[in-house]
């Protein structure tokens, strides 16, 4: 069975011996689980194509989403760097649906940081533009028990995820800088 759910349903799915193997974005002191890193992908703002930030294709500081009004994001909550933090913290908003929060986007509710990758999923109307902070990136691993052997149809699978990976990515690389092994 294939489940699709946030990296901390996943991750708690695993520690509770629900499934074998997950693919998440999961805080680096989580010890329990073995990781195999699959890519990682740059943050970026989020915003409507008529914002005035929409204009300009070079990254964007920190410093520009000072004054906007910030639609926070359990993504984007991830994101360490002290910069970004009195900016998450003044979020009135935060939206668990990467959905609802890029229906809000669209409609000019305000701006927020996503990785690229999910921008993807539904780029209309919206623009990316990278973020100018070479450490805002999230990594996506692929993760099981570290106490768990895993059974041989599970070992197949995550073989074929990461072999299948690492081919996508060849072809990414040569259109894209974002993702990274």
């Amino acid at each position: 069975m294939l489940r699709d759910m946030d990296s901390n349903s996943v991750l708690r799915a695993l520690m509770r011996d629900r499934v074998d193997i997950g693919i998440a974005t999961v805080a680096s002191s989580e010890q329990d689980s073995r990781r195999i890193p699959l890519f990682a992908d740059a943050f970026g703002l989020v915003c409507f194509k008529q914002h005035p930030l929409a204009a300009g294709r070079s990254p964007v500081g920190w410093e520009a989403l000072e004054g906007e009004m910030f639609l926070a994001n359990e993504l984007c909550g991830m994101i360490q760097a002290p910069e970004f933090q009195s900016i998450y913290g003044r979020a009135n908003l935060h939206v668990h649906n990467v959905v609802s929060l890029l229906a809000l986007v669209k409609v000019g509710m305000g701006v927020t940081v996503l990785p690229q990758m999910v921008v993807q999923l539904d780029p209309a109307e919206v623009v990316f533009r990278p973020i100018g902070d070479p450490r805002v990136l999230r990594h996506i691993d692929l993760l099981h028990r570290s106490t768990n052997t895993m059974s041989p149809v599970a070992e197949a699978l995550s073989q074929h995820i990461v072999d299948t990976t690492g081919a996508i990515l060849e072809d990414a690389e040569l259109h894209s800088e974002v993702y990274r092994r």
